[in-house]
C-alpha cells in the first residue's frame, strides 16, 4: 500500500456514519489493526 486510504459509510448495526482511515506500514510488518 503506498499512501493512506479513507473510507466512510453508514455503520450495520448502528445506522450512523462511520470512517476508516488505512495507513502504509513499513514493508515486512504484518497486517496491525489499531482502534483509536
Amino acid at each position: 500500500m503506498g499512501e493512506a486510504v479513507r473510507l466512510e459509510g453508514i455503520g450495520l448495526h448502528t445506522g450512523r456514519l462511520q470512517r476508516i482511515t488505512l495507513h502504509p506500514a513499513p514493508q515486512d510488518t504484518g497486517i496491525l489493526f489499531r482502534r483509536t
